[in-house]
């Protein structure tokens, strides 16, 4: 294993007030409470979680991130579904990356993911998306819903632990299929590439990691032997802006 920087490094009152008794069953049933009802949890309504608790789940999950790979190696039978964006009744039905921004609930979404993410560490994986940074999720809505909410410093806390999500998987079926938010990158030469980025880490500009969160395959632009830079451009633009 490569790059692994454990979260207790961080200075020591950076989770002073987690929750000591944490426990992460509880918070599942907190989560699952609209789906065993059978009721859709609307736009304006919103699952009460205890703020000691997210935190707690926080560095719990944080500390599981970088136990394992930043290049996931994983096996079949896998289950590959993604971009829920904050819509929380599509995530009782299927989840990937890209969890947060743009829908109602993304605490909700993201708390899901990360209490079973603890719960099932060698059964779920979740790769960073690109709304999985800092700026993104700044001009989204992310950072609205915690300071909304509960207070920036959870949104913070949410940002540090994206830096250390794994950045890509590869699904040993027959040859190897490689998954990824973006796409390919002219930095990519071998998996190795990959599997020595150092985390946690903040989402460049440019380079290997942008091009595996932003670059996305365009057949009109590769038909006209064109480079696709629409998605890198607009990452550089949030960095400038923000």
């Amino acid at each position: 294993m490569t790059g692994k920087i454990s979260v207790v490094d961080l200075p020591q009152n950076y989770f002073a007030d987690s929750n000591a008794s944490f426990n992460v069953d509880t918070l599942i049933d907190q989560l699952l409470v609209p789906e065993i009802n059978k009721q859709p949890l609307y736009p304006n309504q919103y699952i009460k979680l205890d703020v000691r608790d997210i935190k707690a789940l926080i560095q719990k999950v944080s500390n599981i991130f970088l136990e394992q790979d930043t290049l996931l190696e994983l096996r079949p039978p896998i289950n590959i579904v993604g971009d829920i964006h904050g819509q929380f009744n599509d995530l009782m039905r299927v989840f990937e990356y890209d969890y947060v921004d743009r829908g109602p609930h993304s605490i909700e979404v993201i708390c899901t993911l990360f209490a079973y993410k603890v719960k099932y560490p060698e059964n779920i994986f979740l790769l960073r998306g690109n709304h999985e940074d800092k700026k993104v999720s700044m001009s989204y809505g992310f950072r609205d819903d915690c300071i909304n909410r509960y207070d920036e410093f959870l949104w913070r806390l949410f940002s540090d632990c994206f830096d250390c999500l794994p950045l890509s998987a590869v699904l040993l079926v027959g040859g190897t299929v490689l998954c990824m938010h973006g796409g390919l990158s002219p930095y990519l030469h071998t998996l190795d590439d990959i599997r020595q980025i150092v985390r946690p880490l903040e989402v460049p500009v440019e380079g290997l990691v942008c091009d595996i969160l932003w670059s996305d395959p365009d057949p009109w632009l590769e038909q006209n032997g064109e480079k696709n830079v629409e998605k890198m451009e607009r990452k550089r633009q949030f960095e400038e802006e923000t």
